[in-house]
């Protein structure tokens, strides 16, 4: 039998042994296939979002039990009002009745939550061009209770205010208000 030109097979070139390691090393380089290991980073980004959410949904229940937190919220732009109240145009004016000078303050106590709050007392503290408070006093609001949205006007008149009175601060009074009345009425303070 003859063969056909056809029927010739042609061998192919035999790899040579550089190609051969050359390969190996490729291959070697190459990572490990994962092996159905999971990523933690999607599991850290999502209690890390849960974490964020929480802390700003909840910001008002954590102020309440760590008030030196409330300034963080207020540099990031969440302030936080635990009252519900807050002051609006506030003004001091000079006058003078039956020839003695008397400092009025006034302005507007109003009710930025949907529920009823109480109005605590109210204090003034007249302070110098140091920004120390130099005389303080404490006065009633008109009434006891707001209901949302609602507003309440306020006045208040010091007599012969300091000669160094630069402005006035008014907040509400607080519970360690009175501590530091104590203090100094015992002498024990030394600011």
């Amino acid at each position: 039998m003859a063969a056909d030109a056809d029927d010739v097979t042609t061998a192919e070139p035999a790899e040579d042994i550089e190609s051969v390691a050359a390969r190996g090393a490729r291959i070697a380089r190459e990572p490990p296939p994962r092996r159905g290991r999971p990523s933690l980073l999607p599991v850290a980004i999502l209690l890390l979002t849960a974490a964020i959410g929480s802390i700003i949904s909840w910001r008002s229940q954590i102020v309440a039990v760590a008030p030196q937190s409330a300034p963080l919220y207020a540099a990031v732009g969440l302030p936080v009002n635990l009252r519900g109240l807050v002051f609006e145009g506030v003004k001091t004016s000079e006058q003078t009745h039956e020839g003695v000078p008397v400092l009025l303050v006034e302005g507007n106590i109003v009710n930025v939550v949907k529920t009823s709050v109480p109005v605590p007392r109210l204090r003034f503290a007249v302070r110098n061009p140091a920004g120390l408070e130099v005389y303080a006093w404490t006065a009633r609001a008109d009434q006891s209770v707001l209901g949302p949205g609602e507003v309440l006007p306020f006045r208040s008149r010091l007599a012969t205010p300091p000669a160094d009175a630069n402005d006035v601060m008014v907040r509400f009074f607080h519970r360690r208000d009175l501590n530091a009345r104590r203090t100094d009425a015992a002498g024990e303070r030394a600011d």
